[in-house]
């Protein structure tokens, strides 16, 4: 980082450090990215265009995300290392069930990061398709439902039963552990009992119907 380049969509530095492959990032390159007014954990407003003249690395993320949270060190490391080269670095949680920002300000001193952090619910922040080799996701909107397929990880064929799952949203764990047990009451087949998923908030059942569909019943606690 010999100098100091514009503001530009570094949405695609973001995924493609995720993702290597990333078709959909690779296209976003060079260009610039849209501007943005946002506030950040602490309630204060920050804006695109203060970042302009400076390398900005953008990692959209979420508590409940594990690899999002393996991910927290790298970008730390990454802006303790290259800072004074005029490196900004930058966290967006985007969420359907966004946790008070005084909880995502909790969570990221927990674990040492101190770049700036944004919050945001609005309905057009991530659009559009992210893809990798083995990945490929459709949303309109984070408060909006999505679908994602995944390769099937034991290298056989996609089957009803293999490399699809239906996520189904509750509200609380009660109703997770009711929507489970339920599942197989009627007759289907456990595939993970309830309970919490990482250190993110994510609380889970996972089970098959009778067609060897597999599903998940989920909530954010």
């Amino acid at each position: 980082m010999s100098r100091i380049f514009s503001f530009t969509a570094v949405i695609a530095l973001a995924v493609t450090a995720l993702f290597p492959s990333t078709s959909a990032a690779q296209g976003l390159i060079g260009e610039r990215a849209p501007e943005f007014r946002l506030l950040d954990v602490d309630g204060n407003e920050v804006s695109s265009r203060e970042l302009r003249g400076n390398v900005v690395v953008l990692d959209f993320w979420a508590v409940w995300c594990g690899p999002c949270q393996r991910a927290l060190p790298f970008y730390q490391s990454l802006l303790d290392k290259y800072a004074d080269r005029g490196l900004v670095v930058m966290g967006l949680h985007v969420d359907d069930r966004m946790p008070p920002p005084d909880e995502i300000k909790g969570y990221l001193e927990r674990r040492g990061v101190s770049y700036t952090n944004l919050i945001t619910d609005e309905e057009d922040i991530l659009t559009g398709v992210m893809e990798a080799d083995t990945f490929i996701a459709w949303g309109v909107s984070p408060k909006s439902p999505a679908i994602s397929i995944i390769k099937p990880q034991d290298g056989n064929a996609a089957t009803v039963g293999n490399g699809v799952m239906v996520a189904i949203a509750m509200d609380s764990t009660d109703k997770v552990d009711a929507f489970h047990a339920k599942a197989l009451e009627l007759g289907g087949t456990d595939e993970g009992a309830p309970g919490p998923r990482g250190d993110g908030g994510f609380y889970a059942g996972y089970f098959r119907d009778l067609d060897g569909n597999k599903l998940n019943a989920f909530c954010m606690t």
